[in-house]
Order: C-alpha cells, then sequence, then structure tokens
C-alpha cells in the first residue's frame, strides 16, 4: 500500500515486477464479492436499536453495542478484538487488544482512513492457533480480510461492520491539525461527542486547553459530512448495501429521537443489523438478555429513516468534489475548502452587530442584498464579533466566519475574499468604545491592496477634523484607501469632502435595500399569532412628554397599546410605562409587531424606517443621531406633504393628524427608486477593479493602533482631578511603534507628510533619525510644567554628548522642568541626517531648540 496524491492509501503494483498473473484481481475483493456475488449474509436482517448503561454510553459514539460485544469476547471468550486506534500523529491504524484496559483506544468513530499495516496477517495467525478474535471496521475492511483469508469460513472468527460515511485521508486531517493548532500541541483529540450524539472535533492541548468544535465549527468536519474529501471509491461503495459482509452491523441510530427509550442517555442509540446465525450468536451471547439495556426491534422501520448507509453510500457532489481537489493541487486544505464552498465570489462583511434591533435589520438586510446580487457573502465575526440579539439571529440565519477561520486570521481572509464590505451603524463612529477597539477592521487597515474595501452607510459620528488633527489624518489616509466610500447622513458626505477632500456618495439605509417580504417572511418565524387593533411603542429613551403623547394618542385612537424598549436599557426603564412593556424580544417578534400594528410611535430612526417599510401610520420624534431622521425628511420631501418626524414633541399631537394622507404609494415610489440607485451602486462597487496603490496593511494596522493609544490617552488626561499637579511616566509615554510607521509611511506614500502631526497640543516628540541608530527627544508639557526625556535605541554607545537640564531650561526658559528619564545616556551624533518633528503648535519654538542643539542636514516638519 502507498499514498496517492490526494493521501489515500491505495495498493500499489510495481509494475516491473509484474508477471501478470492475474493474482491481484482473484483476490480483490469486489472481484470476489461483487462479481461472483458472494455473499449469503441475509438481504432483509433483524434490526434493533440499542442503548446500553450509561457509564458506557458516556464512552461511546452511540449506545455502546461495540464495547458490549469487545467486552464479551475479551472476557467471555478470552479472545482478541480487532479496531482502530490512532497513533501518536493521529493517524489511524487497526490494532490487536486482548486486554479491557485498552479497549477505550478503539472506542468512539476516528473519521479519517485506517492503515490496516500487517493486521490481516496476525489474524490469519491467530484464527490457525484456534484463538476468536472479532475483527471490527469499515465493509469493505471486512470484505478485504474475508478476501485475503480466501473466503474460509473460521468458526472463530467474528465480523463486526460499521455504517461507513467513507474516509478522508490522513493527510487531510494532518495538516488540518497543524495548520489550526500546530500538531505537537495536542494531547488527544476526539470525533464525537462524549456526553451527546453528533459529530466533533474536541481537541485537549498538552497545557490543559479544551477546544469544543462541533460539526459545523471545524472546517475538517464540515469538509467531511459534506461529502467533499472521501476516497472516491467510497461514493461507488459496493459494500454499504445488503446484504451486509459482517455477521452483525452496527452505526448510529438516526431516528431515535422519536423513541422514548432513549432519552436517558440523549439519544446516544446504536443500530444493530444481525446478518447471519453467527450474528444471532453474537447478539444473543452480548447484548440481548441484560435487563440494563434498552432493545427495541426496528425491522419493520424505513431503512432509510435509521440510517442511509445501510443500503447506500454518500452521494458525490460531483462539483464540489472535483473543485476541491483541484484546488489542493496549489493550495492548503483550508483555503482549497473555503475556495469551493464560497464559490468565485465570496463578499467578507464587517458589521457593526450590536444588542439592537435596528443594527441587527440593517446587518440582514445588508447581508441578503449582496446575496441577491449573486455574491456569497460571508460575516466577519472572526474579526468583529456580533453581540446580543445580532448574534442570536444572524449565526442562526447567515454565514458567519468564526466555524471556518481562526480568530483575527486576517492572513486567511485577505486570501479567501477578494471584496470586503463594512457595514452600517456605528462602524465609523469613535465616540463608541466598541468602534475604537475594533477599527482597524472597520476602516479596513488589514485589507491588502489587491482586495476591494468598500464602505456602506457607516455612520461617520462627524468627528471635530478642525481641532482633532490626529484623527483627521488617520480619516484621511484610511478612507482614501476605500475603493467605493458612501455613508447614510448628507452631512458625513459633506464633511468628508470639507474637511478630509475626499469624495463619497449617499445612499439610503440597508433596511431599505431589500424588499419588504423579506422582512415579512421574519415575522412568519415568530411564534406570535393573531395579535391585531394596537398601537404599537418603540421607544429608545422614554421621557415624561414621550410618555403623555403616547396616552393621548390611546386615548384618541380607543387602541391598547404594546411598548418596545431599547434592549440595553431595557431593564432600567421599563418601569416608564404604566403598562403594556413587553419583555426582551426575539429579531422575530420584533417585526412581527410591526407588520402588524395599527399606529407606531417612536423615537427610533429604525423604527420611522420599518413604519415607512410596512405602510403604518406614525409619529416619529428624532432622538440621539438626529441627523439619521433629516434623511429620511430629505428623502421624501419632494414627493410627500406630510411627514410627521418632529424635532418638537409639542407638535406631535392632533385629531388632524389621523386624517392626514401619509401617501404610501408615493413613499413606496421613491423608496424603490432610491432602493435600485443604492443597489447599483453597491453591485458596480463589488465588481469594479480594486485600487492598487503601493500599501502596507501592517503599517496601517500599527497606525491606528498607536492612535487609539494616543486618543485614549488624552480621554483620560481629560477627565483627571484638577488638583493633580503631576503627570506619570505611563501617562505620557507613547508607543515607539509611531518612529516605525512615520517613516515607513512617508517611504511608501510621500504625499502625506502631514501624517507626522499625531500628537496633542501637549505633547511633542523629535525623531533625530540615523544610519545605524535611532535616538528622539520628548517633550510634553502639562498643566503649565515642562517634561523632558531623551532616549536612543541602542544604549551602547560610547560617545559622549550630554545635555543638561540647564540647556534645555534657558533654550525653553521655563522653570522648574521636570525629568522623566535618566539624562545620562551617551548619544552619538555623528551619523544623523534626517530630523523629523512631530508636532501641533508651537513648532518654531521646536524647530529653534533643534537648530541649537547641532547642525543638522535635512529637517521635516
Amino acid at each position: 500500500m502507498s499514498h496517492d496524491q490526494r493521501g489515500f492509501l491505495i495498493p500499489n503494483i510495481d509494475m516491473e515486477k509484474c508477471i501478470d498473473c492475474g493474482m491481484c484481481q482473484i483476490v480483490c475483493p469486489i472481484f470476489i464479492h461483487i462479481e461472483r456475488r458472494i455473499n449469503n449474509n441475509q438481504k432483509r436482517p433483524q434490526i434493533f436499536a440499542f442503548t446500553g448503561e450509561k457509564g458506557i454510553v458516556s464512552k461511546s459514539s452511540s449506545g455502546g453495542a461495540f464495547s458490549y460485544i469487545a467486552d464479551w469476547m475479551l472476557n467471555g471468550k478470552e479472545g482478541y478484538v480487532v479496531g482502530a486506534a490512532y497513533n501518536n500523529d493521529f493517524s489511524v491504524q487497526h490494532i490487536i487488544i486482548n486486554r479491557k484496559e485498552d479497549l477505550d483506544k478503539l472506542r468512539i468513530s476516528k473519521y479519517v482512513q485506517s492503515d490496516q499495516r500487517d493486521c490481516y496477517t496476525q489474524v490469519k495467525k491467530l484464527l490457525n492457533n484456534g484463538q476468536s478474535v472479532l475483527y471490527t471496521g469499515t465493509p469493505c475492511q471486512i470484505a478485504g480480510l474475508k478476501s485475503f483469508l480466501k473466503t474460509k469460513d473460521y468458526p472463530n472468527l467474528y465480523l463486526v461492520d460499521l455504517l461507513c460515511h467513507g474516509v478522508p485521508p490522513y493527510k487531510l486531517l494532518r495538516e488540518y491539525l497543524e495548520e489550526q493548532y500546530g500538531l505537537t500541541n495536542i494531547s488527544e483529540i476526539c470525533m464525537r461527542k462524549k456526553d451527546g450524539w453528533s459529530s466533533c472535533l474536541d481537541i485537549r492541548m498538552k497545557d490543559g486547553t479544551i477546544c469544543v468544535n462541533n460539526g459545523t465549527s471545524s472546517i475538517y468536519m464540515k469538509a467531511f459530512l459534506k461529502d467533499i474529501i472521501l476516497r472516491e471509491s467510497c461514493y461507488t461503495c459496493h459494500f454499504a448495501s445488503l446484504p451486509r459482509y459482517g455477521d452483525l452491523t452496527i452505526g448510529d441510530c438516526w431516528s431515535a429521537r422519536k423513541y422514548k427509550y432513549s432519552e436517558p442517555y440523549k439519544s446516544k442509540s446504536s443500530i444493530v443489523l444481525v446478518n447471519n446465525t453467527k450474528g444471532y450468536y453474537i447478539w444473543n451471547e452480548s447484548l440481548k438478555n441484560n435487563p440494563n439495556f434498552n432493545l427495541m426491534d426496528m425491522s419493520d422501520t424505513d431503512i432509510k429513516l435509521l440510517n442511509t448507509n445501510i443500503q447506500r453510500p454518500n452521494s458525490k457532489y460531483t462539483n464540489f468534489v472535483n473543485i476541491f481537489w483541484k484546488k489542493y493541487e496549489t493550495m492548503n486544505f483550508t483555503e482549497s475548502y473555503l475556495k469551493t464552498v464560497l464559490g468565485e465570489r465570496p463578499v467578507g462583511l464587517i458589521l457593526y452587530g450590536s444588542n439592537n434591533y435596528g443594527s441587527c435589520a440593517t446587518n440582514l438586510a445588508l447581508y441578503l442584498a449582496i446575496e441577491k446580487m449573486g455574491f456569497v457573502p460571508v460575516i466577519l465575526d472572526s474579526l468583529v464579533p456580533l453581540r446580543g440579539i445580532s448574534n442570536d439571529f444572524l449565526t442562526k440565519n447567515c454565514r458567519t466566519s468564526h466555524s471556518l477561520v481562526k480568530k483575527n486570521d486576517v492572513e486567511l481572509v485577505n486570501k479567501i475574499f477578494p471584496s470586503f464590505v463594512v457595514g452600517s451603524d456605528y462602524s465609523f463612529n469613535i465616540t463608541a468604545t466598541f468602534t475604537r477597539n475594533h477599527l482597524e477592521f472597520f476602516l479596513m487597515a488589514f485589507v491588502s491592496n489587491t482586495n476591494r474595501k468598500i464602505a456602506y452607510a457607516p455612520s461617520l459620528g462627524l468627528p471635530n477634523f478642525e481641532q482633532d488633527n490626529n484623527t483627521k489624518f488617520l480619516f484621511k489616509h484610511m478612507l482614501n484607501r476605500f475603493d467605493f466610500l458612501s455613508f447614510r447622513e448628507d452631512s458625513a458626505v459633506e464633511h468628508c469632502k470639507k474637511y478630509l477632500n475626499i469624495s463619497s456618495q449617499t445612499v439610503i439605509d440597508p433596511v431599505f435595500l431589500v424588499n419588504k417580504e423579506i422582512f415579512i417572511d421574519v415575522a412568519k418565524k415568530s411564534k406570535l399569532k393573531n395579535i391585531s387593533d394596537y398601537i404599537l411603542v418603540y421607544i429608545l429613551d422614554p421621557t415624561p412628554e414621550k410618555i403623555e403623547l403616547v396616552k393621548k394618542y390611546e386615548q384618541l385612537l380607543g387602541l391598547k397599546k404594546f411598548v418596545i424598549l431599547d434592549l440595553d436599557k431595557h431593564d432600567k426603564i421599563n418601569k416608564a410605562f404604566d403598562e403594556g412593556v413587553l419583555g426582551k424580544l426575539s429579531f422575530e417578534d420584533f417585526i412581527y409587531y410591526f407588520l402588524n400594528a395599527e399606529f407606531v410611535i417612536t423615537d427610533s430612526f429604525h423604527g420611522t424606517c420599518f413604519s415607512l417599510i410596512f405602510n403604518k401610520k406614525y409619529i416619529s420624534i428624532k432622538n440621539r443621531n438626529k441627523r439619521r431622521f433629516d434623511t429620511i425628511i430629505n428623502l421624501l420631501k419632494d414627493g410627500v406633504d406630510f411627514i410627521p418626524i418632529y424635532d418638537n414633541i409639542d407638535k406631535a399631537f392632533g385629531s388632524t393628524i389621523m386624517s392626514m394622507d401619509y401617501n404610501f404609494s408615493r413613499i413606496n415610489s421613491i423608496i424603490d427608486a432610491c432602493h435600485n440607485y443604492s443597489n447599483n451602486l453597491l453591485y458596480n462597487a463589488l465588481m469594479q477593479t480594486p485600487k492598487t496603490e503601493k500599501d502596507s496593511t501592517d503599517i496601517n494596522v500599527q497606525y491606528i493602533q498607536l492612535w487609539r493609544q494616543n486618543y485614549n490617552l488624552r480621554k483620560e488626561l481629560s477627565t483627571k482631578d484638577d488638583n493633580k499637579d503631576e503627570i506619570s511616566f505611563s501617562e505620557i509615554k507613547q508607543d515607539e511603534l509611531w518612529q516605525k510607521i512615520s517613516i515607513k509611511l512617508k517611504s511608501l506614500i510621500p504625499s502625506y507628510l502631514e501624517l507626522s502631526t499625531v500628537y496633542s497640543n501637549s505633547f511633542y516628540r523629535i525623531y533625530f533619525v540615523g544610519t545605524n541608530h535611532k535616538i528622539h527627544y520628548e517633550f510634553a508639557v502639562y498643566k503649565g510644567k515642562f517634561y523632558f526625556g531623551i532616549h536612543c535605541e541602542d544604549q551602547t554607545l560610547q560617545e559622549a554628548c550630554r545635555v543638561s537640564f540647564e540647556n534645555i531650561q534657558r533654550l525653553w526658559n521655563i522653570n522648574n522642568p521636570k525629568s522623566l528619564f535618566k539624562l545620562n545616556i551617551p548619544i552619538n551624533l555623528t551619523n544623523i541626517d534626517t530630523i523629523i518633528i512631530f508636532a501641533l503648535d508651537n513648532i518654531n519654538k521646536i524647530e529653534g531648540i533643534v537648530t541649537k542643539l547641532l547642525s543638522i542636514k535635512q529637517l521635516h516638519i
């Protein structure tokens, strides 16, 4: 046996030594058992469902049938058991045991091809010596053993074949384990849940860490269960049929959940086929007569319900299988699988998925809009995690990456996804802590220059670019990298043009990108039924005025109310209304209440959107980011006379409001036009050629990391106690990374000299960039006091050049300077040829200091 290119073990014939005797065909199990039809087992065997004792079931793949049969052989017959076991490198081979202590090695399914090595020869020796042997394996292995024994009927040989799904090669398992965990770091793997009935690939690391992967969260198990990586012959297996080839056949009883006997053991039940007289002997001796077992005769049950592999192999999805193996010729296992199942048009989505109904709605809509265009969207929650209701709903209804790629594996996602889209909500709004903490993903700093970078309707939040140059230059650099940039608010488009000189598009909110039928389908999944005739109140921030407004409409309309509140604040504000407050809803229930409402009162932007989508009469009070509401007003104002969206709550009530013409037909026409326009923009963006400017993702990520440190530091300093007149070293120390980033950015993008301005008004840094080493001075002014530091990367330099406090004090004319660094570090200035100054103001003063300290060849400011 040798390995083929895919890693499968196959028979190998040395053609130079072949004498064309035909013996290989004579002993071939296919020829013997199929062509000659040598199989006297029952075509319709008796079938039982079996569940053993809880302690054994917990150690087993299914109901524990194998354990009891093996125990009977080891103890009752004092014989030998043959089965598949892991080697130290997690390859699998058949071994022979005769001690009960070794039985655990053979338990639990192992979804990888097993190497027989000299197992057949050893079994034959044992049989000829009069020893009893229980051989377990796949039906083709059973047929192979029979062929090897020349179909001789050994009375002391007992055969149990497994209901086989098919086998992948060990090569793929090894590669997967190495890629994901490092093979030498693993102490144990398990491919079946010990406390439940499902496939998995749980990994126990040598440090004690346990990595839990169910059948849908491991790429190896996904590829196996989708029948993509099976041996070619498995798809046309001649032995996965009736009659079977073992004396007994065991496997999973798929229909066990329908029967009460399996409930105590979480449906972990075996199916046992008794195929011949010897099979009945094994059954009676090992399984039938124990009062602690649960047994049920399933002979009259449709075999397809029990387990389809009883009578047929798994089907080959030809397209997927061929694509995978073709890609595997040039890619590793993980890349090959992802490229196969995601196709040629995958799109990675970076979403601000918060615990918010509106956030969930925008993310779902953007996902489905892209999918409808013929792309394959995947929410990259392995980079930016989803939270709350967004996580609950989207992970169940959309493709997500947490089961496909490791956390923060930006190298792999860049290889897999040619296009990335950052979604709506607070994605660009740095006032949100979550945004700041994930800004390198939202601003796509990690995306390579060969992949498309698209922003669809993120919220910018209008940062103060006039006073915050750090953020201004960061956004100018990062947004310039985008291939398509759009915002939901006109104000954001104007802000970018005014302060960053970057053009962008205004688009509609993602909830308008899809047809309302999408949300109607969501509502149909709700368990709520036959609720009608009510006012829906969706209020994020209750105030006495809003509560009074709701009461007035209750009286005017004579309808009961249902109140939906902000999910994050629900427990704090649920007492604001006297009655009708609903609990924390699922997203399906949230949509259901909008779909069936008679009238809507809301201070939510997306509450207003859904009122329009479902053509509900509504009253909307501007709240939180009021510019979002203005986008709706601007959208509708040219064709709709009555738009009940108010700044002033006093205008939101009046008996005439109910008689006003909401003109939903015109509203629908306007939304449809914007829907088409925005969808076309997004589609064209996904199809266009990406920018390929010289760029570095590593530098961009580091740039944002340093910006975040500086932003958080300034935020911390702004909240310090006014009575504190000292500043600690840690409070003004900035990452040395910036020096490297700036130099690299300037070499890559010479036009971005303004990026050198990175610190707040109180911080100054001067860099001396030499040919052999780098030195910098650090200055800080805090509450009227001056701080000075000096640093050299190579502190072994022996040439003396000392700068005294007196010099600094004299040049700056500042009393009582304080040192945060030791000033007696020797510094070599002989090879300095460039000085880069980072400062926001007082540049002339700093330049004066520098020119007095030493002569320079070049100065960048």
